[in-house]
């Protein structure tokens, strides 16, 4: 029997175009594998960025608050050391002039005293001693934290000329108004001039020109205007000021502005306006501004010197208004954001792939109105882009700020205890 012999079967294999098909079919599936892995590595590192960035960003909004609750870029009691000159500048020395000045420091005029008598009936008031009439207000003169004044009592009624102009050309045709308060106890008599028809005369209300005159020395305007109430008239009769006076003896400094950026020049000058103004027509187109410790500065960065070496310059930057209004130039807003913005990072060390995020807070009173800007800045480190979040706040005024505080040199911060029995001094109390 014969058997034939099979031949083995050849193999099929792929031809050279299908292994060039499925060489670009499999690096294709490739490629798109890798692809996505790539967007999703780089998906997962920008929500990762964002996620950072949204942290830093909400960190700083509340750094941003708390600056708007505490005041810290005006006067830290966490850092005693920062003085005028300085790297950071600063106030730490409380000196008259400045918005943190204890009031125990204060001008001879505006010490803190104890409680006042209450006014008799007919609005006059018993004798503080034996040398003064009953209606003389002479020993009420300094600020009391603890007494409330009641608008019914006669020491808080402005009695300001609402029609005397303040030039030189004011003829008093009214009659002296100095006459029935100022900021002293007794008007001297003379022999010529406007006052010898007069004779020597005792004044009767003292303590709401003391109080405005008080006010503006130890805290500068910015202080001044958040102590009086907001319906204040901001005039007062001031025999004889070092800056000089009108012919009723309202100061210049109130009476004749010469315009924003000069010093001891209270009011808006828009108009000629020269008679006695309330806080709208005083800041209608200025603003009144609390100068920081950290200045943003000519250049924009945080940590600026400040553009002050002393305290007496520091004190003539409180003591003008600045062009914010209608006649303002980009020079001028400039100039005033660079002086009245403080600035600081977020963090003093950081990684060199994290965002530069920084606050910086402004506050000025303009148009009647307290401003609290605060800003959030911060700089992509991978494409440079800055951004800025804007917005304003309430929070505490400048006399609770004050009331935060230790009274005690450089002191810190304040202690206060709910049943009152334990409280700190302040920079508000003897």
């Amino acid at each position: 029997m014969t058997m034939l012999r099979a031949h083995p079967r050849r193999r099929s294999a792929f031809t050279l175009i299908e292994m060039m098909i499925a060489l670009v079919l499999g690096s294709a599936i490739l490629y798109t594998t890798l692809a996505g892995m790539r967007v999703a590595s780089q998906c997962y590192t920008i929500a990762t960025r964002l996620s950072l960035e949204n942290a830093l960003i909400r960190a700083g909004f509340m750094k941003a608050l708390d600056e708007v609750d505490f005041w810290t870029a005006y006067d830290d009691p966490t850092d005693p050391s920062l003085a005028f000159g300085g790297v950071n500048g600063g106030e730490v020395n409380r000196n008259p002039g400045l918005p943190f000045c204890p009031f125990a420091n204060a001008p001879a005029n505006f010490k803190p005293g104890g409680l006042p008598p209450m006014p008799n009936p007919d609005g006059t008031y018993p004798p503080i001693d034996g040398s003064l009439p009953p209606t003389n207000e002479a020993g009420l003169t300094g600020w009391n934290p603890t007494y409330n004044w009641s608008m019914s009592d006669p020491a808080v009624w402005t009695r300001a000329n609402m029609g005397a102009r303040g030039n030189n050309g004011n003829d008093v045709r009214f009659g002296y108004y100095g006459m029935f308060s100022g900021t002293y106890g007794q008007f001297p008599s003379g022999t010529s001039g406007l006052y010898y028809h007069y004779g020597a005369v005792t004044v009767p209300h003292q303590w709401l020109a003391n109080q405005m005159d008080g006010l503006k020395n130890t805290l500068g305007y910015y202080g001044m205007i958040d102590y009086l109430p907001a319906n204040t008239i901001f005039s007062y009769n001031c025999y004889k000021t070092a800056n000089g006076q009108n012919a009723d003896a309202v100061p210049y400094e109130f009476s004749y502005p010469a315009g924003p950026y000069t010093v001891n020049v209270f009011g808006d000058a828009d108009g000629g306006t020269q008679v006695p103004r309330g806080l709208y027509r005083d800041t209608k187109d200025v603003s009144i501004a609390l100068l920081p410790l950290r200045p943003q500065g000519a250049s924009g960065a945080g940590n600026q010197a400040t553009p002050v070496s002393s305290v007496s310059q520091a004190a003539a930057f409180l003591r003008q208004d600045y062009y914010t209004g209608q006649e303002a130039t980009p020079a001028n807003l400039s100039y005033f954001q660079d002086l009245t913005t403080s600035k600081s990072n977020l963090m003093g060390a950081q990684p060199a792939n994290w965002p530069l995020v920084g606050t910086s807070v402004a506050r000025y009173i303009t148009a009647d109105r307290y401003a609290t800007v605060c800003r959030i800045g911060w700089i992509s480190p991978t494409t440079g882009e800055h951004v800025d979040l804007s917005f304003t706040a309430f929070g505490t005024s400048l006399r609770g700020a004050r009331q935060q505080r230790a009274q005690a040199p450089g002191g810190g911060w304040a202690q206060w205890d709910n049943g009152g029995a334990a409280n700190a001094s302040n920079l508000d109390t003897q």
